[in-house]
């Protein structure tokens, strides 16, 4: 089974960084709102991938991400590692390279976005996990 990564980034206003997926048919959930994420490469840890994955997607340099869960997407034959990770930039100090575009929003409005229904599942069970607060 092939892994991923996604993060999930935190404002200081406690609002979530998503992302919008291209439209392409090739991809997993396209024209759907998710998180910063890509596949695991060979020889690469989950944290190494985690921070790459945000620097080549929006340009960012992310600190000490916080283990959150698993997602097992059966029909990608994926397990994807999810984690939070505070972010002090804002959208015009990032430089997005995938998707279409990025955006804040808080925890109500981001699980009524267009979401795939097994991250928006995941965000409610774990919502408490999410939201607490980081130890600097």
């Amino acid at each position: 089974m092939k892994k991923a990564v996604s993060v999930i980034l935190i404002n200081k206003e406690k609002q979530f960084l998503f992302h919008l997926r291209d439209n392409k048919k090739n991809i997993p959930f396209p024209n759907f709102w998710s998180f910063i994420s890509g596949g695991v490469e060979e020889n690469e840890t989950l944290e190494e991938a985690l921070k790459r994955e945000v620097k080549e997607e929006i340009g960012c340099n992310i600190k000490n991400p916080i283990f959150v869960g698993i997602l097992n997407i059966d029909n990608f034959g994926t397990l994807t590692y999810i984690y939070k990770a505070k972010i002090n930039k804002k959208i015009n100090e990032m430089n997005l390279t995938e998707g279409q575009k990025i955006k804040f929003f808080s925890y109500n409005d981001g699980i009524n976005l267009k979401l795939p229904e097994i991250l928006r599942d995941f965000l409610i069970k774990n919502k408490d996990k999410i939201l607490a607060e980081f130890k600097e």
